[in-house]
């Protein structure tokens, strides 16, 4: 029963972290990007929030963000508002399959962060994939005639990659607290401050809710499912198998993610993609591995 317990909650973090993709894709037909991060919070924190309140843990986090609010507040910047507005504006200029890989070279950055800010030394297998996960971005993104891919752009490509540092930087900026309070808690309170920081952006941008019924369902969908039901069954398989082992898995959120974005958004899958994303997730697989540490992904 354990064992089943810890694989239904897998799929589902694989499965709807892999299509959130897609899904905003979708949503980006009619909302902007700071709108749909917006959106998604909203519904994301509220989810959160009403599960803490249903484990008699929301005075907790009220407490806890009371405690240290511009901890938070800063994580919450980066973590979610700069996260995903960068996530979503990239979206709009690549395709879903180059963010779902590129999206991945989290641990590397957090590996160089980690290397440069807390003076941790990289192993040689780290080294390693450093160069396999730079190799393979190149490859994803290559320009030129004989190497692009259609559809893509170096604009998209490159706010991927500044996603991917902004979690990097969150993760590292964040382990200390991430240690000594329950991730949950921590998570709840951060989605939070992360809304609010949208709150301006999206307005900047020009908040509208003259959405059809579609996209209304399409943000609900990332805002439960993939926001806050994929964290809950998150940190329910981190209770129950360690870290490092839970992440391997992660690595099936490319193929799902590309997946998905070849066959409902027709989107193309070069030889040249394939190769670079084997090169990409090799590296931050030799990343992880080096290190024995692994941070949380996010999509």
């Amino acid at each position: 029963m354990r064992d089943l317990r810890i694989a239904l909650s897998l799929a589902g973090v694989i499965i709807l972290w892999g299509s959130s993709f897609l899904l905003s894709k979708w949503a980006l037909m009619e909302l902007g990007p700071m709108s749909l991060a917006l959106y998604r919070w909203v519904i994301g924190s509220a989810g959160l929030a009403g599960y803490l309140a249903w484990r008699g843990r929301l005075r907790e986090a009220v407490r806890l963000a009371r405690q240290h609010p511009w901890v938070f507040a800063r994580l919450g910047l980066v973590g979610v508002a700069l996260f995903y507005a960068f996530q979503n504006l990239a979206l709009r200029y690549t395709t879903a399959v180059h963010v779902g890989v590129l999206i991945n070279l989290n641990p590397v950055f957090i590996a160089l962060l980690s290397a440069l800010v807390l003076g941790e030394r990289l192993t040689g297998l780290q080294w390693g994939g450093v160069l396999s996960a730079g190799a393979g971005v190149a490859l994803v993104s290559a320009v030129g005639e004989s190497l692009s891919l259609r559809g893509g752009s170096l604009l998209g490509d490159g706010l991927t990659l500044l996603s991917a540092a902004c979690w990097a930087i969150y993760s590292v900026v964040g382990r200390r607290v991430l240690a000594r309070h329950d991730p949950l808690v921590v998570t709840g309170i951060v989605a939070g401050w992360g809304t609010l920081w949208l709150l301006p952006l999206a307005v900047g941008e020009g908040v509208s809710l003259d959405l059809s019924l579609r996209s209304w369902l399409v943000v609900a969908l990332l805002g439960l499912l993939c926001g806050a039901l994929a964290y809950l069954l998150w940190f329910r398989v981190l209770a129950l198998i360690p870290p490092g082992r839970a992440a391997v898995y992660l690595f099936l959120i490319p193929l799902v993610s590309s997946v998905l974005a070849v066959a409902f958004l027709h989107e193309p899958f070069a030889l040249r993609t394939g190769l670079g994303a084997a090169l990409v997730l090799a590296g931050v697989f030799c990343t992880e591995t080096g290190s024995g540490i692994s941070g949380l992904e996010e999509a």
